[in-house]
């Protein structure tokens, strides 16, 4: 018996009630961040190419967070530099969706407002 097994048999014995379902984030429990595959092969194409260390969602701390509030895709602390992946559907992309600015993205936000909120963000980031 390994000490996981015997953890698991412990907690179904002694704290697991009777037909009770676990609920599993969609997610699973080791990475909450979300952040896109062309994100994160970008930032792992970007460290071996540059030789540098970038913390990502997938590092040990997880995404670097910047004023407080905005995570940031990659980070590299030796140059105190903040990355950036923006792609097409999560932040309306000019070239794809155009100027149909009342398009409903998977956001909840249209192509008009996910621009405007973006372009704040950007400008903070650039700023600190």
């Amino acid at each position: 018996m390994t000490i996981a097994s015997a953890c698991m048999k412990h907690f179904r014995l002694n704290h697991l009630q009777p037909d009770h379902l676990a609920i599993v984030p969609e997610k699973g429990y080791e990475n909450i961040d979300n952040q896109s595959e062309l994100a994160l092969k970008y930032l792992q194409w970007y460290e071996e190419t540059k030789g540098v260390e970038i913390q990502s969602a997938h590092s040990e701390g997880g995404e670097f967070v910047v004023a407080g509030k905005y995570k940031v895709d990659g980070y590299i602390e030796a140059e105190d530099r903040a990355i950036e992946v923006n792609g097409c559907v999560w932040h309306a992309c000019q070239k794809c969706f155009g100027d149909e600015l009342d398009k409903i993205l998977p956001n909840g936000k249209t192509v008009g407002e996910t621009r405007e909120d973006d372009g704040k963000r950007l400008e903070i980031i650039k700023n600190i």
